[in-house]
């Protein structure tokens, strides 16, 4: 029609002028990113451009690879929060072998001089904290290998990592901040009390206790040193049966929690070279330049080495490998835009 060609809708008869590839692009670009355009999705910007009557073999493809590689798309896609591979358990077979550490936050000290303050209730084997500088510092590190304890970081950033010492953190807060009443630099003198009180078990002694006999504490003190020894022996006797005991409930229970935590994954893997963007860390973070309008990705970067447990160590794309791994949940695959797509075409068919 006027050295034009057309093609007719089998559905409606409608008459679609037919244009190039290369023509056709230039119209997804408008649609999709030009003005009024909305960064809309594959299958509706091939609806809008049959309904501005143009047609071209493979529309329906391009319009998708255009919409799933556009960069704006990919930085600004909401945030995947289901986990990335099964949960790996971790099982302590007897207390306080490992410690899960995190800080409370901002703390005014009376006395200047005093730098360390250790409370101590068993030596642990490992103690967890999360990948900031506090526990990356050069003095926190001697001191693990002066106490002998392994010091493991978590990879970042991944909170659940550190969440049961977040917990235990809020815990003790609470009691210090009821203990101190008007004396908030006095906190110190309290911490020990209030670590006492939070681990405080049905067989451990109050101090009340020695001052009004319970029954329990006037019932040893009737005892002769024979009968208490005996007594005392039968206990230790029992002590390795309950805590295989508590150890068959704890796998247990672990158990549990892992079948529970397993069905909401969605497994992601990368490979090395693999191009990936990367979460804004924290979840939600503002950039200053940007404010509420700020991306939830950044990037793209490439993965350098694949970490065990899910973990992944980046680089940047001229090479600079980032010093701290990240975790596979906070990584997602970057996709190629059309143009990059028909430039690797060309250079595969060279």
């Amino acid at each position: 029609m006027d050295g034009d060609l057309y093609r007719r809708s089998a559905d409606d008869g409608l008459l679609f002028q037919c244009i190039s590839k290369f023509e056709g692009l230039k119209i997804i670009a408008e649609v999709h990113e030009g003005i009024c355009g909305a960064h809309q999705a594959g299958i509706k910007m091939r609806w809008l451009i049959r309904r501005y009557g143009y047609y071209w073999p493979g529309m329906r493809k391009d319009c998708m690879t255009y919409a799933k590689g556009c960069i704006d798309c990919q930085k600004h896609s909401p945030m995947q929060w289901v986990p990335a591979i099964e949960m790996q358990l971790l099982v302590k077979p007897w207390p306080f072998r490992g410690w899960a550490m995190d800080l409370i936050g901002k703390i005014n000290r009376l006395n200047q001089k005093e730098r360390h303050i250790f409370h101590r209730f068993g030596l642990p084997e490992t103690i967890v904290a999360d990948n900031g500088f506090v526990f990356r510092a050069n003095e926190v590190l001697q001191l693990g290998i002066d106490m002998q304890v392994k010091m493991v970081t978590s990879t970042p950033y991944y909170a659940q990592g550190n969440g049961q010492a977040e917990a235990s953190n809020n815990v003790v807060i609470e009691i210090i901040e009821k203990m101190i009443k008007d004396k908030p630099k006095r906190w110190h003198e309290a911490l020990s009390e209030a670590l006492r009180a939070y681990r405080n078990s049905k067989r451990t002694m109050l101090p009340m206790e020695l001052n009004v006999k319970s029954a329990r504490v006037a019932l040893q003190h009737n005892l002769i040193p024979a009968d208490y020894n005996e007594v005392m022996l039968a206990e230790l006797e029992e002590l390795d049966e309950v805590q295989k005991l508590a150890l068959d409930h704890l796998m247990v229970y672990k158990a549990k929690v892992m079948r529970a935590y397993n069905k909401r994954v969605k497994f992601k893997s990368f490979a090395e070279d693999d191009m990936v963007w990367q979460t804004v860390l924290p979840p939600g973070k503002v950039d200053r330049v940007y404010g509420k309008w700020s991306p939830t990705w950044k990037g793209p970067y490439l993965v350098h080495q694949v970490l065990h447990g899910g973990g992944y160590r980046l680089k940047d794309l001229d090479g600079e490998v980032h010093e701290r791994p990240i975790n596979g949940r906070y990584l997602k695959n970057y996709k190629p835009t059309i143009f990059e797509l028909m430039e690797e075409k060309k250079t595969s068919t060279k």
